[in-house]
């Protein structure tokens, strides 16, 4: 998965040369970029799986040292609604309960503006 930062805001993006917000220039950069960062209370330890809508990272909370799973959908260009979308799918993931199915621990927005969840 590719990802776009800008170096002059640090903000992501998923296409383009220029950023959006701030009209500097976007550097291509992969998942790993985001290993060390925290999300929330989450501190990102390492790429679990990544695919092309996605990363999941290993985490752990910083304060309880609880590992979990935090995982991150990136939306594309010209994909209105993204983030509620993604916010249905954690809704609905963390309404099941089922010793097949992973618990859905946290869900918000990173200070990057990426949606994440926090999983078992």
């Amino acid at each position: 998965m590719e990802l776009r930062l800008c170096a002059a805001c640090r903000s992501l993006r998923p296409a383009g040369t220029l950023c959006g917000g701030c009209g500097g220039p976007l550097t291509l950069a992969d998942e790993r970029l985001l290993l060390g960062e925290t999300f929330g209370k989450y501190r990102l330890e390492s790429v679990l799986g990544a695919g092309g809508m996605g990363v999941v990272y290993r985490a752990t909370h910083s304060t309880l040292g609880r590992p979990a799973a935090l995982k991150i959908v990136l939306p594309r260009a010209g994909h209105e609604g993204f983030e509620r979308r993604f916010l249905r799918e954690a809704r609905v993931l963390a309404g099941l309960k089922h010793p097949a199915i992973v618990e859905i621990y946290d869900f918000d927005v990173s200070g990057w503006g990426l949606p994440y969840y926090v999983m078992e």
